[in-house]
């Protein structure tokens, strides 16, 4: 006689595979890229080392200015097959020459973006009721005061909606 087995069946697995499963569940990246925008190289320096501790992406993208993030963005959807358009995006307020609405403001108008998948958040030194009232006509994720520390970069992708 033959037995009859459901489409699901159990499967044993010891405690090494278990734990290889884990390591490799764990270290794997949630997410392609993230672009940081800010006119700070050591700050850059910092919050890009603090993201290669937690893991999450395969690539950092460093850029000092609005107008060089609006440039790879545009570049990036124009080569979909390097696969190297931003899931998330951490932008600063206030730069020289473009600030972080400047920026938002021309991003939602490059057509072909798919907006809607990305993840951006606005980061800035100083926080006022005007900028987070003008914040809310953007697809933000939210706003973060600086300095973007690791426990706050891990309190964000905890969290159940960043994921």
């Amino acid at each position: 006689m033959f037995k009859k087995y459901s489409t699901l069946q159990s499967f044993t697995f010891n405690s090494k595979q278990v734990i290889r499963f884990r390591e490799l569940f764990y270290n794997m990246p949630k997410f392609k890229n993230i672009l940081l925008i800010d006119d700070d190289e050591d700050y850059l320096y910092l919050v890009s080392h603090s993201l290669a501790k937690l893991k999450l992406f395969e690539t950092i993208h460093s850029l000092k200015s609005g107008n060089e993030a609006l440039n790879y963005i545009t570049e990036s959807c124009a080569r979909p097959l390097a696969n190297t358009f931003p899931d998330v995006i951490f932008v600063d307020n206030q730069m020289p020459g473009m600030n972080g609405f400047a920026f938002l403001e021309k991003l939602n108008s490059i057509p072909g973006i798919l907006k809607e998948k990305l993840r951006i958040y606005m980061v800035s030194a100083f926080t006022n009721e005007v900028d987070m009232e003008r914040l809310g006509k953007y697809k933000v994720q939210g706003f973060i005061n600086k300095p973007l520390t690791l426990d706050k970069l891990k309190k964000i992708f905890s969290s159940e909606d960043a994921v």
